[in-house]
């Protein structure tokens, strides 16, 4: 009987892996120092905790995460031998790379020289690059999950720990759970804490961290946990030091706090770590290298996502089950043991924390913030990054100003109950509703007005002042049409603005339903189109929903 029933002890075993010594414990279970006695060879051993592995959704995403990352070969990447189920747990069996992690270094060292900085970067950078086009986001990228072979040589870096089903749903990041947090708050994301959709720059923001910190010495944004949060959500990362860096304009632009304001690839910016003010993109232009779920503007599911799972109890059952996805199938062996969170990654906090920061801070907070003017882009394609910050004209404004510009294929359009962008040559309406200021405009396309429309609601009362909240008795309305297929329900962000983003199909189309809260009103934009048309429109549906305002007297 093992000394602890929280993880596994030196001598037992799960299947052929023979435990060593546990390495590691996060936010998803325990990392162990395993012997594959089949292959006689090491392992990095990874066991999620039991009630993660009880999640229907989590484990459906674990299976598709751990085949994607095992489909990728990259020098810089540990491999993964095998994945799966034994005796009801689901286990992540990779390379095990002897030496230290960069967070070891960098307590040992101090900060980093300029040119060893840049040479890990690139290393780091390029695998990262690798997983996007696969469409796969690590969605944990800190010190601690880049290891070294060697003394800080540019020789040996490998990225390790992707954040397999750190994000259930469409794509989310699903930042609290049971009252924890699972992230290292010294490198997510503003999106992270706020619950928003990640992709590929949500990577890049963490590396972005991660340069700071070998340049610097330091985390970002020191302090207690709701400290962190609070500035991840409001305030820029500091300067290097009290000397100019050149690599603070980097640094202040992979971790603006609007992803299409970041560096569209991990390549992007370790190219402009190496040689900062230098023209690099004239040889290499800047693009988004990201497939998929990692691409920005993906709103999209596989074939029977967002559709809940048949109920069925699998803790009553993992006893006995054993399913292996990848590499050979190990002997049944071992009994079933509770893995506890502890340190590492995981910081503990409760959820009205997280809920208390975000009220307080971010697109919430009452006080005027500067803005930066940006030309909106409408093609499928992700938005041109700025070369910096504070690129363009900025001035103080009140996030109820409305700051939209015309762009290719959209024109500026004002209305009686907002304004905001609309598609030019679409057939417009305008629809007086019997109801106190509330006006509905409707632009069809003319080669198919009945299935690819915009329709705008404006006027509203709204009952909270969250989106999904005000949202919600809508959205359980037409839950109830039997032609009613839903894909995706949550939040979304852009440029400080929240909405409530709801993508289904009715009556054999596809929408994108996005609903906004401002001055106690609600202003729903739906946008509608056949399914097969739907990749093609959803950034500019996107775009005009984030253009349209309501004026606050």
């Amino acid at each position: 009987m093992p000394a602890s029933q929280d993880q596994f002890q030196p001598g037992e075993r799960l299947g052929d892996f023979e435990i060593v010594e546990e390495i590691g414990r996060g936010g998803m279970g325990s990392v162990y120092l395993a012997e594959d006695t089949r292959l006689r060879r090491k392992v990095a051993l990874k066991v999620i905790l039991p009630e993660l592995a009880d999640q229907p959704d989590f484990r459906r995403r674990f299976e598709a995460e751990a085949r994607g990352a095992a489909a990728i070969e990259h020098p810089n990447l540990v491999p993964v031998h095998a994945a799966g189920l034994l005796d009801g747990h689901l286990f992540l069996a990779m390379r095990f790379v002897a030496g230290q992690n960069l967070n070891q270094a960098l307590d040992q060292h101090g900060p980093l020289a300029h040119n060893t900085a840049s040479a890990i970067l690139s290393k780091v950078a390029s695998a990262l690059d690798a997983a996007h086009a696969a469409g796969l986001v690590h969605r944990d990228v800190t010190p601690a999950n880049i290891l070294l072979e060697s003394e800080l040589g540019a020789e040996g870096v490998f990225l390790t720990d992707f954040g397999l089903v750190r994000g259930l749903d469409t794509g989310e990041t699903q930042l609290t759970r049971t009252d924890q947090v699972i992230a290292n708050l010294d490198y997510a994301a503003p999106e992270q804490i706020k619950g928003g959709r990640v992709d590929a720059r949500t990577d890049v923001y963490a590396l972005g961290c991660v340069l700071y910190r070998m340049r610097s010495g330091e985390r970002p944004f020191p302090g207690t946990d709701t400290q962190k949060m609070w500035k991840i959500v409001n305030d820029p990362v500091p300067p290097i030091g009290p000397e100019d860096d050149p690599l603070d304009s980097v640094i202040a632009r992979a971790t603006a706090k609007d992803p299409e304001r970041r560096y569209p690839s991990a390549g992007d910016l370790a190219r402009a770590a190496a040689e900062p003010g230098e023209a690099l993109t004239a040889q290499l232009p800047e693009r988004s290298v990201a497939t998929g779920p990692a691409a920005a503007g993906y709103f999209e599911v596989s074939e029977g996502e967002g559709v809940a799972a048949p109920t069925q109890n699998i803790s009553a059952r993992r006893e006995s089950q054993t399913e292996v996805l990848l590499g050979p199938a190990p002997a049944r062996a071992g009994r079933r043991r509770a893995l506890a969170i502890g340190g590492g990654a995981v910081a503990v906090i409760a959820g009205v924390v997280v809920a208390a920061v975000l009220i307080a801070g971010g697109a919430s907070d009452p006080a005027p913030q500067t803005v930066v003017r940006e030309k909106t882009v409408t093609t499928s394609e992700p938005a041109p990054a700025a070369t910096s910050e504070t690129e363009g004209a900025t001035e103080t404004s009140t996030a109820s100003e409305a700051q939209v510009s015309a762009a290719p294929g959209l024109e500026t359009f004002a209305g009686r109950a907002y304004s905001g962008l609309a598609p030019v040559g679409w057939e417009h309406e305008l629809i007086d509703k019997p109801v106190s200021n509330y006006y509905e405009n409707l632009w069809r396309e003319p080669e198919d007005p009945e299935s690819t429309f915009i329709r705008i609601d404006g006027g509203n009362p709204a009952t909270s002042e969250s989106p999904l909240v005000a949202s919600e008795p809508l959205v359980e309305e037409v839950r109830q049409d039997p032609e009613y297929r839903e894909i995706s329900y949550g939040p979304d962000y852009k440029e400080g603005r929240e909405a409530a983003r709801w993508v289904y199909e009715l009556d054999g189309d596809k929408r994108a339903d996005y609903f906004f809260v401002a001055c106690g009103q609600g202003i729903a934009s739906v946008g509608s189109t056949k399914p097969e048309r739907y990749p093609e429109l959803a950034s500019m549906f996107r775009e005009v929903a984030f253009s349209t305002l309501v004026p606050c007297e």
